[in-house]
């Protein structure tokens, strides 16, 4: 049983699934092939794909910096009772 979960746990790294968009543009390349123009497109993609979500990383430690910072200020107070 011990060598059957080693087999398919070695068997998950030889057969990586491939990202979609992958598969995709390979088609492409194989039916239509690839310009220049289109490798230069498909970078620049890239490249705002991760300014996408690098922007949303941003945003949400903003959030959570604006609450933690909220949370600081509103720290118990001494009242001296009579």
């Amino acid at each position: 049983m011990e060598e059957d979960q080693r087999n398919r746990k070695t068997s998950c790294f030889e057969d990586p699934v491939e990202c979609p968009v992958k598969q995709f543009i390979s088609l492409l390349e194989r039916s239509l092939g690839i310009t220049s123009e289109f490798k230069r497109h498909i970078y620049n993609s890239r490249i705002e794909l991760l300014k996408a979500f690098r922007s949303l990383l941003d945003k949400r430690i903003e959030d959570l910096e604006a609450r933690v910072g909220s949370s600081i200020n509103k720290q118990a107070e001494k009242v001296e009772i009579e």
